[in-house]
């Protein structure tokens, strides 16, 4: 990996409020922790800790809670040089609870929020001529400011070798599926690749009619589709290819942000074997691919046994002892949980 480059989590960084009693829902709760969040966020904060420089982009408010989230980047080692302040917008408010049925319900407090008001002119050019991976996700495209921001960034890497990761992470708060699905489509022409759910998977296929999936629609082009399964594990799929990775063997405690554990290993191990541009992308071989997945798929386990979103995110010796265990290598003989 070249000294400087960077992967880059842009657009949403939020409180996430979590509920003081699980599996009553959002009404009734009596209290709401708050914790730092917001997917791509994570994703920044997620590759840093794996050893990965890493950057994020984005806006929050210029209140007590936009200044928390900094101060938490910059202590995981996050550049927060392009993260901007919003004096006359708060930071946003994400309050989830768990159902009995084992949903999850979202409230988003974001009439506007600070982080959906990114101008293009506020972001920091220079930074971006250092992005070897941009990250970000479909909450960039759900308000017409941030959208906007999003495509102008998305034109720029056009033609680059700037590798183009992007999460559906759909949340029905926040949108319907169907305007979901369309805004996905329109910025699919500029992706390496794409990482969803089960849910979301049916969301952009309608899996129930015939010839429909991820597989055959991936099959016509070189975009890598990742696709988590929870305890099924997860699928890697490229140029009608698929593999498959059983989840590790834990006991999970919160699914919250997992995915996003997922994808920061997945993008950083990448980044660590210098195939993080698109050049090298293009000829990864199988073996690349396969550990790459089970190095995500390990992160991801691993967050699942603890609470919160980022704050669960693991550490890069921790990851390893437990990946290198799955795959039979040496292992780290250190303290993995400093």
């Amino acid at each position: 990996m070249k000294k400087g480059m960077k992967l880059a989590g842009f657009g949403t960084i939020i409180m996430d409020m979590f509920p003081g009693t699980p599996c009553r829902g959002i009404a009734g709760q009596e209290s709401f922790i708050p914790s730092p969040g917001g997917a791509c966020a994570n994703v920044a904060v997620g590759a840093a800790r794996l050893g990965v420089e890493a950057a994020f982009m984005g806006k929050a408010g210029d209140d007590a809670f936009g200044r928390y989230l900094k101060s938490v980047l910059e202590n995981n080692g996050v550049d927060t040089r392009a993260l901007v302040f919003d004096r006359k917008h708060r930071t946003t408010l994400n309050f989830h609870a768990g159902l009995e049925t084992g949903e999850i319900e979202y409230l988003f407090y974001r009439n506007p929020g600070a982080d959906e008001l990114l101008e293009f002119p506020e972001l920091d050019l220079e930074l971006l001529k250092e992005v070897q991976i941009f990250h970000f996700d479909s909450l960039c495209l759900t308000a017409p400011v941030l959208r906007g921001t999003t495509m102008r960034v998305l034109e720029l890497f056009a033609g680059s070798d700037t590798l183009v990761s992007f999460d559906v992470n759909y949340r029905d708060a926040m949108w319907t599926p169907g305007e979901c699905a369309r805004e996905v489509y329109k910025v699919w022409p500029y992706l390496d690749i794409i990482k969803m759910n089960e849910t979301e998977h049916e969301l952009l296929f309608d899996t129930g009619k015939a010839s429909r999936g991820i597989v055959p629609v991936l099959s016509k082009n070189s975009l890598l589709g990742l696709l988590t399964l929870g305890k099924k594990g997860s699928l890697l799929i490229r140029n009608g290819g698929i593999l498959r990775q059983p989840a590790m063997d834990i006991e999970p405690v919160d699914p919250i942000g997992c995915g996003d554990a997922f994808i920061a290993a997945f993008l950083s191990y990448l980044m660590e074997h210098g195939l993080g541009g698109r050049s090298a992308f293009r000829n990864l071989k199988t073996t690349d691919l396969a550990g790459a997945l089970t190095y995500a798929d390990t992160a991801a386990s691993l967050a699942a046994t603890k609470r919160g979103a980022m704050p669960a995110l693991p550490g890069k010796a921790e990851v390893e002892f437990f990946f290198n265990k799955r795959t039979g290598q040496k292992e780290y003989t250190g303290d993995i949980f400093s």
